[in-house]
């Protein structure tokens, strides 16, 4: 680790009220990409698979950032919803960089865009 940075808290939220697997939360998915491409600070490409995502990315590489991450889970909710396959979509970093002071912090400036595409299984109803 570089300067004073602390390693990103994980941070997962159930998707659909008790904690369940994503799985069970999406159970007409069949498969899911999830890329990710941070624009601010290292440029970073990360690929997400099925049986790796979250509710939350939890990193980003503005060093200063604190709690920070981004929130994937609204944006599958939303599209798994209205049966979307592929959405691109800007999001903001929600954590913050302390400025100096104990008390004076910012919110971190860092987003990225994110591209998901998503495979629905083919249901046959009787």
């Amino acid at each position: 680790m570089t300067g004073n940075r602390k390693p990103a808290k994980k941070r997962y939220y159930p998707f659909f009220g008790p904690e369940v697997s994503f799985q069970e939360a999406f159970p007409d998915i069949d498969d899911i990409c999830v890329e990710l491409q941070e624009n601010l600070h290292e440029k970073k490409h990360y690929w997400l698979a099925k049986n790796s995502i979250g509710e939350v990315v939890p990193y980003c590489s503005n060093r200063l950032c604190h709690d920070g991450g981004f929130e994937l889970g609204p944006l599958i909710r939303d599209m798994y919803a209205k049966k979307e396959v592929e959405r691109e979509d800007l999001l903001i970093c929600p954590g913050h960089e302390h400025m100096g002071s104990r008390w004076n912090t910012r919110r971190c400036v860092n987003y990225c865009t994110v591209r998901v595409s998503i495979k629905y299984r083919n249901r046959i109803s009787h």
